[in-house]
């Protein structure tokens, strides 16, 4: 969809053709990036940490990020796999946003082009 935005896109502005769709071409890099690298990864390493949480007997409890065990809880591998799922997690949910974002820069420039050309 971002693609036939890009390629249909006539809002030529004051800036230039190109400029106008800088939020589409920002849009497109994050919603591949996270399509193609951060989502895979971010599942790859949720089911590692799962596998963790199976042999240590953890992570069935409801509503609870870390096991209430001080050992368990401790545990380096289970502490790394988090730390790296949840950087994963936050970058991919940082792109989401930026795609949103840009989206809404975008179709307000669209709406102001629009609304510029009509005579009230």
């Amino acid at each position: 969809m971002v693609l036939v935005a890009i390629v249909t896109s006539k809002a030529d502005g004051d800036d230039g053709p190109h400029r106008a769709r800088i939020p589409l071409y920002v849009i497109l890099i994050s919603i591949l990036a996270n399509l193609f690298y951060l989502e895979p990864e971010t599942t790859k390493i949720m089911f590692k940490r799962h596998a963790v949480e199976r042999r240590l007997e953890t992570g069935h409890e409801v509503g609870q990020l870390k096991p209430k065990d001080p050992k368990k809880a401790n545990d380096p591998e289970l502490k790394a796999l988090s730390r790296t799922f949840g950087m994963l997690h936050g970058f991919s949910t940082l792109m989401n946003l930026a795609a949103l974002v840009f989206g809404c820069l975008w179709l307000s420039r669209c709406v102001g082009a629009i609304l510029k050309d009509t005579t009230i």
